[in-house]
């Protein structure tokens, strides 16, 4: 999957807000998940638009995982990728992004799915691996959360 998505866009040198609109258009299935692999690899951590991209990535994927189907333990391992990144990069998240006041709170849509399938065989470890991932970065936003534990 990230070897498909890293090719693509070594061969495509357009902005993120670009891709992000060519994948709107994108029908379900595999493509949609190695566009939005690549679309987390390629985030500028620099760039000012930065958390409303991670956001703007973080909604898509939801709507992905709302819908279960045979590409479920890609969908789950494309949540997993977007989690590391956040991880890897929460120096960059600010104290109003939407990833710390919505998106990641325990009463989450994406909390919400995460359970939905915590004990699906295929996906368990990969739902398990997510929410030891949103718990460090909860610890890391702040030690003392209750969210953290």
């Amino acid at each position: 999957m990230h070897c498909l998505s890293r090719i693509f866009f070594q061969n495509k040198p357009d902005t993120i807000e670009e891709l992000l609109a060519e994948f709107s258009v994108m029908h379900q299935g595999f493509a949609k998940i190695c566009f939005l692999v690549g679309i987390i690899d390629s985030l500028p951590v620099v760039a000012e638009k930065y958390d409303s991209l991670l956001c703007t990535v973080g909604d898509e994927i939801l709507k992905i995982l709302s819908n279960f189907n045979a590409l479920y333990i890609h969908q789950m391992k494309l949540l997993f990728a977007w989690l590391q990144h956040i991880k890897s990069n929460i120096h960059l998240i600010p104290t109003s992004s939407r990833i710390r006041t919505e998106l990641l709170l325990p009463q989450s849509e994406l909390i919400r799915l995460i359970n939905l399938h915590w004990e699906t065989p295929l996906v368990q470890t990969l739902s398990e691996q997510c929410l030891i991932t949103i718990c460090e970065i909860w610890k890391a936003f702040q030690p003392s959360s209750q969210y953290a534990d």
